[in-house]
């Protein structure tokens, strides 16, 4: 485990668990612009804000290692096969231990993940490789 990198996906996994969602609501105004200059009309359509579309709002570096983790299923070399390949248990594992089951001791979490404390040693060193090779500045700071 690279201490650096497990404390680089625990602050992603507290902003993911703890974070804020950030709506976007369209403009009247806009809306309205928009109409005038495509059809010369004022469209009469009333928007139903309970279907603002939002989304949760990360710091910058807790995006960019969330980008990484998805990143994992497009690498081919280190088994990026889909949901089913060796992506997808990582990123389950990461999900598990920093999202859902932080602070649960080690023992449950094999339990919610159905594998060995070997499998669990071995996901979570190749989930620290992956990381560490995208983010090198957080392995050179050790």
């Amino acid at each position: 485990m690279i201490k650096n990198v497990d404390l680089l996906l625990q602050f992603w996994g507290s902003e993911l668990k703890n974070g804020k969602l950030e709506a976007s609501i369209p403009s009247m105004l806009g809306s309205l612009a928009e109409d005038l200059a495509t059809t010369g009309v004022r469209s009469s359509s009333s928007k139903d804000l309970s279907l603002v579309p939002a989304h949760l709002k990360l710091s910058r570096l807790a995006d960019d290692v969330d980008c990484a983790l998805l990143m994992m299923f497009n690498d081919k070399d280190r088994g990026g096969l889909g949901n089913t390949g060796r992506a997808g248990s990582l990123w389950r594992l990461a999900r598990v231990r920093y999202v859902r089951c932080v602070g649960v001791p080690i023992n449950e979490q094999l339990l919610v993940l159905g594998i060995s404390n070997g499998t669990y040693k071995r996901w979570l060193s190749d989930l620290h490789e992956f990381i560490a090779g995208v983010f090198p500045e957080y392995v050179d700071a050790a």
